[in-house]
């Protein structure tokens, strides 16, 4: 069964009063002044291409392309529900395109390029979307300097106005510097409701990403530290799942328990981890309590047979099967409230393989539920 939380905007504020406020972009819980965007650029919808057909059978069909700083989107997306000034029942895709966060943390650079590469091998995919949902391409945000502070000031602004909108924002990287960007803006958005749960964070990912900051600077290396020592006053709930200790210095390890209360599951651990749902330190951590997920996948997680096109491969990661049945099981218990997908790196990928790839668990996250009814606990 999904659960699904809603609540009500404390105060009775409104989200047009807010987009009416002149204050500037930045990590203020209470900005989302997306029309003034500097680093915003509208949808492509030359990238959502395909096979044709007579009944919408394909996301390229579905998918409506809308710039979302004009007032006018509210009118566009009416369609999927009664009232037209919200984006409920929408998944709307967002990108975020930007290396500078890879390059500061001694990456190499080409996930900039990544949104545009899922777009094309998700607009393929046949639809099995619910007769209600919607699914939305609200544009990018862009970066093309070292102004990762900026940019990422503006991603949030951009997840906060689609959540507080009633989407389920679906963002592609880019770097995982996003989850700095995206943290910020679930938490904004809970904090403007009257929802008890706690935001848990779901990292599938092969690092901790608890690194310190370089020279003052964040990176993509260190956005769930970023949000944990912002966060001092809430409850950091943090999963990491498919770790890969050999590239996790010990220091990480020791922060991710003793200081964070983290918890995790080493990628040669993973698949025994699932095998028995009613018996797993994932379940165990999925069913502790209500939580509100934010569910981030760096591909560099997967094996390379699988994933190579990534910012850093990992020849050893996690398979395919493991990570789909983590969804299964995290669809089981509760739909996500808000999703990313980085570090797809297209220059080095074989066929456009690692794009499929992220295709393919975006439409595990988003179709009608086809769990294995095995899997329940």
């Amino acid at each position: 069964m999904i659960r699904v939380i809603r609540g009500e905007l404390k105060d009775h504020e409104n989200c047009e009063t807010r987009l009416r406020t002149t204050e500037s972009c930045t990590f203020n819980p209470k900005c989302t002044l997306i029309q003034s965007l500097t680093r915003y650029s509208p949808p492509d919808a030359s990238l959502w291409t395909g096979r044709p057909s007579n009944e919408h059978e394909y996301l390229h069909e579905m998918v409506e392309c809308i710039d979302l700083r004009l007032p006018a989107m509210r009118q566009q997306v009416g369609k999927y529900k009664e009232e037209s000034n919200e984006l409920e029942n929408c998944f709307v895709i967002l990108g975020y395109c930007c290396d500078a966060g890879v390059l500061r943390n001694q990456g190499r650079p080409g996930a900039f390029y990544g949104p545009q590469a899922i777009r094309k091998q998700l607009a393929k995919r046949a639809n099995h979307l619910h007769e209600y949902k919607g699914l939305v391409d609200g544009g990018d945000i862009i970066c093309e300097d070292d102004n990762l502070e900026e940019t990422q000031a503006q991603m949030s602004a951009l997840i906060e106005f689609v959540l507080k909108q009633g989407g389920t924002p679906i963002v592609l990287g880019g770097g995982h510097d996003l989850a700095y960007a995206h943290g910020k803006a679930v938490y904004a958005w809970k904090d403007g409701y009257d929802v008890e749960d706690d935001i848990a964070i779901l990292n599938v990912d092969a690092h901790l990403d608890l690194r310190d900051l370089v020279d003052g600077k964040g990176h993509s290396g260190s956005p769930f530290y970023q949000l944990f020592k912002d966060g001092a006053d809430r409850y950091f709930d943090y999963f990491c799942f498919g770790l890969q200790p050999m590239s996790n210095p010990p220091s990480l390890m020791k922060r991710m328990i003793d200081e964070v209360n983290g918890v995790y599951i080493t990628a040669a651990d993973a698949a025994k981890d699932l095998a028995d749902p009613a018996d797993s330190t994932f379940t165990r951590w999925l069913t502790d309590g209500n939580k509100l997920v934010y569910l981030t996948i760096d591909l560099d997680a997967i094996a390379s047979a699988y994933a190579p096109g990534v910012s850093a491969p990992s020849a050893m990661g996690l398979d395919v099967a493991t990570v789909r049945k983590l969804i299964s099981l995290l669809r089981m218990r509760y739909a996500p409230i808000s999703i990313d997908i980085v570090e797809h790196n297209p220059k080095y990928d074989q066929d456009g393989r690692t794009a499929q790839l992220a295709a393919g668990l975006i439409c595990d996250l988003i179709y009608r539920d086809m769990a294995d009814p095995d899997t329940s606990f």
